[in-house]
């Protein structure tokens, strides 16, 4: 099950799709981030119906 924190970003990604179905989600990640943090953010993705989710990783210190 979803922390509150899950839950809360799930519903926000919910409303952005009822308000685009074709909403797409990209995710910058660095290198640092905890893996485990990036699969709940793309769990919630797709518990949402984004059908557009793309990550990206940067290394530590780049814009």
């Amino acid at each position: 099950r979803p922390s509150r924190a899950g839950e809360k970003l799930q519903e926000e990604l919910a409303a952005k799709v009822k308000e685009n179905p074709n909403v797409a989600l990209a995710i910058r990640s660095d290198t640092e981030a905890p893996v485990g943090q990036l699969v709940k953010v793309m769990d919630a993705a797709k518990a949402a119906h984004i059908k557009a989710v793309t990550a990206y990783t940067k290394q530590p210190g780049q814009k």
